[in-house]
């Protein structure tokens, strides 16, 4: 079949096998425009949409048809071992980001890479090949060593260790290929709400018994005159808190519907509101990750309510609250010690070991703040761990 490519204004025709797959073409595509762009590179869409793996290009374009091709933001992790030092230094010319996470992962490389000499840059790799030959030598003559006598009780420790090791590694790169979410941090889901025309965010917590609203949040809505205050008492879970008591009913709107909602204020909180599994079940909620919503049925109507997305929800709510009485409110389980019988969940958490410099660390390397500041999070502030938990996200 018969396609033109058209990459930065610049169009070529070429021809491609029906039977190729969009790694084929991506291939092509790098060949075709003298390897200005990598395959990893090439992002190649046709009437607005990207093309996908498994599906045959025929499949998914006709003949004859244009495909438009954009460059991918690459990372660390898509740069091939076996590139050249001339790939190395257009790779890092095109993406300036990956300078950036050479220099944080290997400051060594990073340096010579700066300097832009090829020659340099060739002669580092070739050292680091040697070492590596060298290590990868003396690593199999200790084996050799090892199973030359593996009666010995202090050689099988030391045999039993490698196949542990060994095993363990490939679970590892088997799941940063299979499963690279896992890795990740996942961002809890909240919605959209309003109370008295005051926008607030909802996070979604089916573990926790009932509805929670933190004090800030209330007295900014106006219903902290509704309050029962003999309904005060102690969360307790994972973490603790203080509540002031319940407002009985709430109007509370989510997407073009209204729904009464009980709430239990709680003095202090990093979250605004918090929905638990009260308010869940009374309106007959379905948790869709499939469209991405919340679903609220009161009497025949039903709400669909998109969940935020990453960038919609504050940083404060993703690093959680500060100080001793604080609840992330992210764990089911809590359970309040008070006259009424009422419970919350709740985690600690703290934000202490994550730096502003370890934030501007990884966003200098093309990762979004937010995602930063969750992977930061995820490895208690160990900038590198997080650099190698976004490089698998994005690989």
């Amino acid at each position: 079949m018969f396609l033109v490519l058209e990459l930065e204004g610049v169009c070529k025709a070429v021809t491609l096998s029906d039977s190729s797959d969009l790694i084929a073409l991506q291939e092509l595509v790098s060949s075709t425009f003298g390897g200005s762009i990598l395959p990893t590179e090439a992002i190649c869409e046709f009437a607005g949409s990207a093309l996908i793996h498994d599906i045959p290009c025929s499949q998914q374009v006709p003949a004859n048809s244009t495909i438009l091709i954009k460059r991918k933001t690459l990372h660390l992790s898509d740069i091939s071992q076996n590139s050249t030092p001339a790939q190395w230094l257009q790779i890092t010319a095109s993406h300036p980001n990956i300078l950036a996470q050479l220099k944080s992962r290997d400051p060594e490389m990073g340096q010579v890479m700066e300097t832009r000499n090829e020659e340099a840059l060739r002669m580092f790799l070739m050292k680091r090949a040697m070492n590596y030959s060298k290590q990868k030598y003396e690593q199999d003559r200790e084996l050799e060593a090892l199973h030359a006598d593996p009666e010995n009780e202090e050689n099988q420790a030391k045999i039993a260790k490698l196949i542990h090791d060994e095993e363990i590694e490939r679970a590892r790169l088997m799941a940063m290929e299979e499963n690279p979410e896992a890795f990740t941090s996942v961002y809890m889901l909240y919605v959209p709400v309003e109370v008295n025309d005051v926008p607030l965010r909802a996070f979604v917590d089916s573990g926790a018994q009932m509805t929670i609203m933190s004090k800030a949040c209330a007295e900014r809505s106006g219903i902290m005159r509704f309050l029962d205050t003999r309904y005060a008492g102690r969360a307790v879970g994972v973490g603790s808190g203080t509540i002031l008591g319940r407002v009985h009913m709430c109007q509370m709107k989510l997407g073009d519907s209204f729904f009464t909602i009980s709430l239990s204020i709680l003095e202090s909180s990093s979250i605004d509101v918090l929905f638990g599994l009260d308010t869940l079940k009374r309106y007959r909620c379905c948790i869709d990750l499939h469209l991405n919503c919340l679903t609220m049925m009161d009497g025949v109507k039903k709400e669909c309510i998109p969940f935020l997305s990453e960038g919609e929800i504050p940083k404060r709510e993703l690093l959680g609250g500060e100080g001793e009485d604080e609840m992330d409110l992210s764990d089911g389980g809590g359970k309040a010690a008070s006259s009424s019988s009422s419970s919350s969940s709740s985690t600690a958490t703290s934000s202490s070991n994550i730096t502003q410099s370890a934030i501007n660390s990884l966003t200098s390397m093309g990762f979004s703040e937010e995602s930063a500041i969750s992977a930061l999070s995820s490895t208690n502030g160990n900038v590198e761990e997080a650099t190698a938990l976004l490089l698998a996200s994005s690989s």
